[in-house]
């Protein structure tokens, strides 16, 4: 095969290939070889990867729906449920209602710092056989004192309270649906 180059680029080819083991035929097949199958252009590569940007917002943003969603009804629920209160005891509920909230954001905090989601741990909970459930071993032990947060335990004969609120268990008070209005 004969080829015809430039005087500057013959000039290049030699000095390439002035180095030991680095021959023309080398250099013209490497060249040929990116010449007729060329790597992909960056902005193929751009284009792939903001496709998988938008696939991931477009997921976040259907999740993000869900927890507005799942809000929403709650708000709705707990609205619909709560009898209005009696104006002396309002300030009293009030300061109930701050501890709670602050109880709440601490638990907030510590899942957010750790991996493991309250929706997570519900579902493993649920595919425990019902046995495992119901056992007097995995509900936690009575609290000491009472408290306008805590209701008796519909099975417990003894005068022993649990706390009502889930956020007093981590997230995770197996006692939450013994509560009157429990619906779960």
């Amino acid at each position: 095969m004969t080829v015809q180059l430039s005087e500057n680029m013959f000039e290049r080819l030699e000095s390439a290939t002035d180095r030991p083991g680095v021959g023309k035929s080398m250099v013209v097949e490497t060249a040929l070889e990116r010449f007729l199958d060329p790597a992909p252009p960056i902005e193929g590569l751009i284009h792939e990867h903001f496709d998988r940007i938008s696939s991931q917002l477009d997921r976040l943003q259907s999740e993000l729906r869900i927890v507005a969603e799942t809000v929403a009804l709650h708000a709705r629920y707990h609205l619909t449920i709560t009898p209005p209160m009696p104006q002396a005891q309002q300030g009293e509920a009030c300061a109930l209602g701050r501890d709670r909230f602050n109880e709440l954001a601490k638990q907030v905090e510590k899942r957010v710092r750790s991996d493991r989601s309250l929706m997570q741990e519900t579902i493993d909970r649920l595919s425990e056989t019902p046995s495992e459930l119901e056992s007097d071993d995995a509900l936690p032990l009575a609290s000491q004192g009472r408290s306008a947060n805590t209701v008796p335990r519909p099975d417990s004969a003894a005068d022993q309270d649990q706390p009502i609120a889930a956020v007093q268990e981590d997230g995770s008070n197996p006692n939450f649906r013994h509560l009157p209005n429990a619906f779960c």
